[in-house]
Order: structure tokens, then C-alpha cells, then sequence
């Protein structure tokens, strides 16, 4: 499922990612499966930009 939003972002990027990058910052080390679910995640959800010129 992508889903788009207006002005927030400027590239497409995976749930799993934006979860591991909220973690790192509040300081939560990465295990051994972060990874397979980040890119789990990142499969089923993306958040892509909204061109509202299209």
C-alpha cells in the first residue's frame, strides 16, 4: 500500500524505516530482527510524496 502525502516528504520511504529511524533517535538499539521487519514493513507500506501538479 503507498500512501501519499502532501509536503512531508520529498522521496519515497518504508514504514520500517521511518520506525527504525524513531527508535534510533529516542535511543532504542536495533536487535537482530529489526532489520527482516523493516523491510517487512517497508513492503507492505510506503509513504510516497504527493505531486498535486500531476
Amino acid at each position: 500500500m503507498k500512501i501519499k502525502l502532501p509536503g512531508f516528504i520529498s522521496e519515497e520511504v518504508g514504514l520500517g524505516d521511518v520506525i527504525k529511524s524513531v527508535t534510533s533517535t529516542v535511543g532504542i538499539k536495533p536487535c537482530g530482527g529489526c532489520e527482516k521487519r523493516a523491510e517487512t514493513l517497508n513492503n507492505w507500506v510506503s509513504f510516497t510524496p504527493w505531486d498535486r501538479h500531476r
